[in-house]
């Protein structure tokens, strides 16, 4: 068994052709990828490099997007933190943007996300493990439901789109906003309905902004613009997944805890697999009923088109992982589609 950070390590390393840990020869991680250039320096936590000095800059303002305030349709900041490994190499550092769940409605960089006596690592815990091995990592605030934020549609079509899985998340957004002291939503009716909807593109088109914002000044932040990973968990995983191979953002990879497409199609987005960046896929033996209504179909699409991924079904577990706690299980195709089914 691999612990979660291993293969997160190997598939950001993977983009530059190296890897930080040794993998085994019964693992593939990519589905038609051989990582020709793995260095091989251990195995376990010993095989990991780490650096003990590393910046962070916090509440970067790196746009800002409409949200509603007492009926009125308002501009607000949005910012991001960044960490930054510091070291006399000049070279320009790999990097990942890791995002935050939380049911398009809650949830925070800095916290994790806690759920009926269950609990997320941090995104910022996520950061500080991968600035710690060499890898800028970028962490953003975004709109939730609350805020009721319009979207500008703008960069996309409302062909490449599809909210019909919308609907299946609204248990889990029911038990979230009970939580949240908030009325439940009842999809049945458009109003409400749409307020998800919209929420899902704005939180895509603001990781799509920042992922712009740290690009045009790649140099003050000393990486490798086309060395970026989208990564997130839950509602942020949806948003790399239609952020990389929705938008058509160009970026390196894309890692998904939660496995689920929502939004954007994906299957008239991607069609040739080519011509989009790879993706690593995680998702738990128990997870949500959302995750697992599209999965099936975007495998297979994903084989039918030829991209490079990785699905990761992860026994035991729920819709929440913890870094140092999580396993992957590296399955045959035929395997991954019977146990998504």
């Amino acid at each position: 068994m691999w612990l979660l950070r291993f293969n997160l390590a190997c598939y950001i390393a993977h983009i530059q052709g190296e890897c930080l840990v040794s993998v085994p020869s019964e693992v593939s991680m990519f589905n038609k990828t051989t990582l020709p250039k793995i260095a091989l320096i251990g195995v376990g936590l010993s095989g990991i490099a780490y650096a003990d000095d590393y910046s962070i800059v916090e509440k970067i303002i790196y746009g800002q997007g409409d949200v509603t305030i007492d009926g009125s349709v308002q501009p607000r900041d949005l910012w991001m933190d960044a960490y930054l490994p510091v070291s006399e190499e000049t070279t320009p550092s790999k990097a990942i943007f890791m995002t935050f769940g939380g049911a398009y409605h809650r949830g925070h960089p800095h916290h994790p996300y806690l759920m009926e006596g269950a609990q997320t690592t941090s995104m910022k815990q996520y950061c500080e493990t991968f600035v710690r091995q060499g890898y800028a990592c970028f962490t953003i605030d975004y709109r939730v439901v609350p805020e009721l934020p319009v979207p500008t549609r703008q960069g996309y079509s409302e062909n490449m789109l599809d909210m019909s899985p919308v609907p299946t998340m609204q248990g889990q957004v029911n038990i979230v906003r009970s939580i949240m002291g908030l009325p439940p939503l009842d999809f049945t009716k458009h109003s409400d309905l749409e307020i998800v909807e919209n929420t899902v593109l704005a939180a895509a088109e603001d990781l799509r902004t920042a992922v712009q914002y740290v690009k045009a000044n790649a140099d003050v932040y000393n990486i490798d613009p086309l060395k970026i990973v989208l990564g997130g968990f839950s509602a942020g995983s949806v948003t790399s997944l239609n952020v990389g191979h929705g938008m058509q953002e160009p970026v390196a990879g894309i890692m998904m805890l939660g496995t689920a497409e929502i939004g954007f199609d994906i299957k008239k987005t991607v069609t040739h697999g080519a011509d989009v960046s790879p993706v690593l896929m995680f998702q738990g033996q128990y997870d949500l009923p959302a995750t697992f209504v599209g999965t099936p179909k975007l495998l297979a699409h994903y084989e039918k088109v030829g991209v490079d991924y990785s699905y990761s079904w992860v026994p035991g577990a729920s819709h929440f992982y913890l870094l140092v706690l999580s396993h992957s299980l590296e399955m045959d195709k035929d395997n991954r589609l019977n146990n998504v089914c």
